[in-house]
């Protein structure tokens, strides 16, 4: 019984691997579209970004457009980093302890780049 477990287990990860090409090529392709400014720049290249839209395309929940959103949102974030501290500083980075309070401060500032109100949609999805 064990090694039908097993076997089981076996074709279950080739099955992840082989949706996972899936999603990897379809990632690709939809990566191609984003534009060519500095969040689409990011979009194609920052491995955080990458991978936030790899994880998104895997749980198949959420539409295509709505994963490039996520993605170029995440990478306005990073932008906005960037241009307050100065440095380049890619997804990972960002993600520090250290970097928290300018983390903090970018959202407060992408929500009030247009107006002065407070976007509360948009800071309920930057977290």
């Amino acid at each position: 019984m064990s090694q039908r477990i097993r076997g089981g287990a076996v074709d279950l990860k080739k099955a992840v691997a082989i949706a996972s090409l899936g999603i990897i090529e379809h990632l690709r392709d939809m990566v191609k579209c984003f534009r060519d400014n500095q969040a689409g720049y990011l979009c194609r290249t920052d491995s955080l970004i990458l991978l936030l839209g790899e994880y998104l395309l895997a749980k198949s929940i959420k539409k295509e457009k709505h994963v490039m959103a996520d993605m170029r949102l995440l990478a306005n974030l990073i932008t906005e980093i960037n241009n307050t501290k100065g440095q380049k500083l890619n997804g990972e980075n960002v993600l520090e302890l250290d970097n928290f309070n300018l983390l903090s401060k970018s959202i407060t500032a992408i929500n009030r780049r247009e107006t002065e109100e407070q976007k509360s949609g948009l800071k309920l999805r930057l977290g």
